[in-house]
């Protein structure tokens, strides 16, 4: 099972990379991709290839990547102070700053990038401590 687990982590590292991402910011990536395609679901537009919710990504939707780049690079500046995990507004400052890059991604509602900040600061936090 270990072997299992560690192909897995050595995949996700290698679809990260070959896409430019870091598994941080593939990690994010994800997170939007699932989140967009829910509010695609929620209204009636024409479906995407892909939408069965595979893992086949022929390639990546740009702005989503961009965007997920960008929350990575808030993260980091988060993560580079000492203690990051126990303190509140170092927490707080990094869910406004991914709140900002997260309004770029379109319309997605008000209490969607809210929830989606907060997962995205508990991924942070959850990386950090594997490393």
């Amino acid at each position: 099972q270990l072997a299992l687990f560690s192909e897995e982590d050595l995949n996700e590292a290698r679809t990260a990379s070959d896409h430019g991402l870091s598994e941080l910011s593939l990690a994010v990536y994800e997170l939007l991709e699932q989140t967009t395609r829910q509010a695609e679901r929620a209204s009636p537009v024409q479906a995407r290839v892909g939408d069965a919710g595979g893992v086949y990504r022929p390639g990546l939707d740009e702005n989503l990547k961009r965007v997920s780049l960008r929350v990575e690079q808030v993260m980091r500046v988060g993560q580079a102070i000492l203690d990051w995990q126990n303190k509140e507004d170092v927490q707080r400052t990094m869910r406004r700053d991914i709140k900002r890059e997260l309004r770029k991604v379109g319309d997605l509602p008000e209490e969607e990038i809210e929830d989606q900040a907060r997962r995205m600061v508990d991924i942070a936090r959850s990386k950090a401590a594997r490393a």
